[in-house]
């Protein structure tokens, strides 16, 4: 692939104001001054989508590497950071005289002495932290950290920028509106249309998009009220397509317009305040704005409870029950209430259960108590990484926007699946079925099924996503990006102005005005800017990664399942014989790449508290068990593994399989052993011999067989 080339940009007065050209001298900016159009020339490729082709190579190339094998290409970056850095403070004003002298710099002595000594024992304990870097570790949603990630996160961090607003972070905002657009495109939504921004985490994101779902909804009421006082006739359609005057529309279903119509009402409110009554602009605006200080239904300054008292209706929201408990925070922060949480259940694939969403959704847009404020999809559960069918929901919404004239706002946790969306291409994401090869070694055949991930349910839901009102996604997880590092997407941007504070400051409005946080590090705007401009989200970059992690995982499921094939072949090359009194149960075949599974014994063991043991004990096995202040070191911890209790809806089914009591199940929950193969380096391993999931599965199958010969309760 041939490298294209950046459009260079410079500055020429040009009748008598300073501009911004491009490589064929076309003015792309004006300006009062000339530093204005220096800066704007720099800024401006920050404020597009399009980033250079990635040049072929393998993603081997974007780690330091689990043995450090790039650590020569990454302590040269990290130094010419630091040199650059210097360099920068040496020469900011170098006449200006030397705070520091060399007599005081020797008195430092004792306290730098003091602060080695400290700096080495933070060092040391570090060492206690997880290898999460190493393809040994298959545990938590956390792995190894690119290297544009943390040389932009490290770069930034000396700088200090504060995220809030341009004033405090001149250059880092502007990267953060950059990745917003480019996190927009990846996602499907359109870059100059919508809202993304940088947030800590998937937590603040469900809850500020759920503050958003909630501020949108009652516009339109506002809306009503106004156009009533100030006797305007304002013509809208509902969510069937329907017109009618604002004014004589019910509040219900004001409540579940659409929210692209409800977004517009404050524009098309002063558009008919000028045409209607003969305002300017700016008086229709100022009229409008003086009103919200006074609606009865201004949540903001009315609050929740009083509005809803008017309105005698009750909020419901519909999440499946495998949700992250997040949304449990946010309706409480939001003063909605868990009473008003409604949780799903998922079907045998730990996926939302459509028929019983369907008939929930239907109950309250029918019901004269209640009204929908949101409904939630998950692109990667937390424990099982399922793919919810967004499609479906988004069907479901349409239907009954034509045969109850309503409609509600859909928001999608895609915390862990979002990235998943850069497999697909982003005009025509269709995913044909893709296969690796079976797992061979010379004579030795490890599964006998073809490796590969072509769920059609899965596909169509991201196929869908960019129809969502608002998406949630964390560039510190499958982005690779080192913490903190969330994104919270609207496809709508005008939902801002429904959402402003405007402290008196801060006088751009960029940022701060339209988020829940304050300050905030613009070193993880940094990190994900030079990330996604060297590591583009498209199928030929960011995608190659995604992918290969979803097919690590379902060779790992293929090994659980065929594991005995795998033991034989490591028993014959040892000269080894055991009995095979169990086996290895994946509870599904993974939707992105979490395998959840446990050690089952057989129909003939029935005893739900017995397997819950034998799992909980295998899970000790695979991970460090610290009493509180210590701290061991995992140098000898061979692989590592997570754990849950799933309490689900579903686990009937499950127990059924299992041969285990359905009531015990239901009641006690069943612990599960859970792999996140997310590391990069598995299929580069194999490259070179060394096939880390296998050996995993071998490892896990004498533990288990340890670990099963020490229960006398376990029948033979």
């Amino acid at each position: 692939m041939s490298r294209l080339k950046r459009p260079r940009f410079t500055t020429a007065k040009i009748e008598g104001c300073w501009a911004v050209l491009d490589s064929s001298d076309t003015v792309v900016s004006r300006h009062v001054s000339m530093a204005e159009a220096q800066k704007a020339g720099y800024g401006y490729e920050i404020r597009g989508t399009q980033v250079e082709p990635v040049p072929d190579s393998s993603h081997s190339a974007w780690f330091i590497g689990p043995g450090s094998e790039n650590a020569d290409v990454f302590m040269g970056f990290v130094k010419h950071i630091l040199q650059d850095y210097l360099h920068w403070r040496q020469n900011y004003f170098p006449t200006d005289p030397t705070i520091i002298n060399s007599q005081q710099k020797r008195e430092h002595q004792l306290w730098t002495d003091h602060l080695s000594g400290q700096l080495e024992y933070l060092l040391k304990e570090l060492k206690a932290h997880f290898p999460t870097f190493s393809p040994r570790y298959l545990a938590h949603m956390v792995s190894e950290q690119s290297m544009p990630a943390i040389l932009g996160y490290f770069a930034a961090l000396l700088y200090n920028p504060n995220n809030v607003t341009s004033e405090a972070a001149p250059v880092t905002v502007d990267m953060e509106l950059a990745v917003g657009r480019l996190i927009a495109k990846m996602l499907g939504y359109k870059p100059e249309d919508s809202w993304v921004h940088l947030c800590s985490g998937g937590t603040l994101a469900n809850i500020e998009a759920l503050w958003v779902a909630r501020s949108v909804q009652f516009v339109p009421l506002m809306a009503q009220e106004f156009c009533i006082q100030n006797k305007l006739t304002l013509i809208i359609p509902t969510a069937n397509q329907t017109t009618s005057d604002i004014k004589t529309i019910s509040p219900k279903t004001l409540l579940q317009l659409p929210a692209d119509i409800a977004c517009g009402l404050p524009e098309h409110i002063l558009n008919r305040m000028v045409g209607a009554k003969n305002y300017t602009k700016s008086d229709a605006y100022q009229c409008w704005s003086d009103f919200l200080e006074t609606s009865a239904f201004n949540i903001a300054s009315r609050g929740l409870t009083s509005v809803l008292g008017k309105l005698s209706l009750q909020p419901r929201i519909f999440v499946s029950e495998a949700a992250h408990y997040s949304f449990r925070k946010a309706v409480n922060l939001l003063g909605l209430g868990r009473d008003q949480l409604e949780l799903v259940p998922v079907d045998q694939k730990y996926r939302l259960e459509m028929t019983t969403l369907s008939a929930k959704v239907r109950q309250c847009l029918t019901s004269p108590e209640q009204f929908l404020l949101a409904v939630m999809g998950i692109l990667g559960t937390t424990e099982e990484g399922a793919i919810d069918p967004v499609h479906q929901i988004l069907d479901l919404k349409q239907e009954v926007a034509y045969s109850h004239n309503q409609s509600f706002w859909l928001h999608v946790d895609a915390a862990w699946g979002g990235y998943f969306r850069t497999i697909f291409p982003q005009k025509e994401p269709i995913l044909d079925r893709v296969l690796l090869p079976r797992d061979t070694q010379p004579g030795i055949e490890f599964v006998s099924q073809d490796i590969g991930w072509n769920d059609p349910s899965v596909t169509q839901a991201f196929t869908k996503l960019h129809q969502a009102d608002s998406i949630t996604v964390d560039p510190h997880k499958m982005g690779y990006i080192p913490y903190p590092a969330g994104i919270c997407a609207f496809k709508d941007a005008r939902i801002k102005s429904l959402i402003a504070e405007s402290p008196p400051y801060i006088t751009d409005n960029k940022v701060g005005p339209y988020i829940i946080e304050g300050s905030k590090p613009g070193a993880a705007a940094a990190a994900c800017w030079l990330t996604h401009t060297t590591i583009p989200l498209i199928p030929e970059g960011h995608g190659k990664l995604v992918l290969s992690t979803i097919l690590s995982a379902q060779r790992l499921y293929w090994y659980l399942k065929e594991h005995h094939k795998a033991f034989l072949w490591y028993e014959s090359m040892c000269g080894l014989e055991s009995p095979s009194f169990f086996t290895f149960f994946p509870l599904n075949i993974p939707d992105t790449n979490v395998v959840c599974f446990l050690i089952h014994l057989g129909p003939q063991n029935n005893s739900l508290e017995l397997l819950n043991q034998i799992n909980e004990t295998i899970y000790r096995r695979f991970s460090i068990q610290n009493a509180p202040g210590d701290h061991l070191l995992a140098y000898m911890q061979e692989f590592f593994v997570s754990k849950t209790i799933l309490k689900t809806s579903n686990l009937p089914h499950l127990a059924q399989e299992l041969g285990i009591s359905e009531i015990e199940i239901q009641n006690q929950g069943i612990f599960v052993l859970r792999s996140t193969i997310m590391n990069p380096f598995y299929p580069m391993a194999q490259e070179q011999k060394i096939n880390y999931l296998r050996d995993f599965v071998v490892t896990l199958h004498q533990q288990a067989q340890s670990v099963l010969l020490a229960f006398p309760q376990r029948q033979s």
